[in-house]
């Protein structure tokens, strides 16, 4: 029995006018074909695959959430010191507000507090006690260990609210745009 030779099959024959065909200009290619590397015409460093780290590795299969390196306190990192009002600002609201009702009268010691560069309430909390204040100034006792009292409260709750912020904006989810 004799076999008849096979006819060419039209799939064939569009592949091979295909191939005839004039190339058409492509993307530049280094490395890989069909890969365009980003910094064409330069290749890779040849340390550096052009795939990119990690092709070819799997993701890890544990669901447990990486663990959260403890930070140090904002308050002892880095304290924004336009927090604190100014004193010369800050003594005269003492002396309008219900604190100087008893006849204090601490505005007058703006001028005292500026020649010594004093320049906000958490200098005198921070940095001075009521005796030092009254010796230096030559203002009365009493009405040092007030300005003092009052600086130090002032203060304090001026850093617990900044503290309450701080943990706050910590604790929402961190968005990239």
């Amino acid at each position: 029995m004799k076999t008849k030779p096979k006819a060419a099959k039209p799939e064939a024959a569009s592949l091979e006018t295909a191939s005839a065909a004039p190339p058409q200009a492509l993307p530049p290619t280094i490395g890989f074909p069909g890969y365009p590397y980003p910094y064409a015409p330069y290749a890779p460093p040849p340390h550096m695959s052009p795939w990119g780290p990690g092709y070819g590795t799997h993701a890890t299969t544990s669901h447990v959430p990486p663990t959260k390196t403890p930070s140090s306190p904002l308050t002892e990192d880095i304290e924004d010191i336009t927090l604190f009002p100014r004193i010369s600002e800050w003594l005269h609201e003492l002396d309008e507000g219900t604190r100087g009702a008893d006849g204090h009268n601490f505005s007058e010691w703006v001028l005292y507090f500026a020649e010594w560069k004093y320049i906000r309430i958490c200098d005198i909390a921070d940095g001075m006690s009521s005796s030092e204040l009254s010796k230096g100034s030559g203002m009365a006792e009493g009405t040092a260990k007030q300005l003092v009292s009052y600086a130090e409260a002032n203060t304090q709750l001026i850093r617990k609210k900044e503290k309450k912020r701080a943990q706050a904006q910590k604790a929402l989810p961190r968005r990239y745009i």
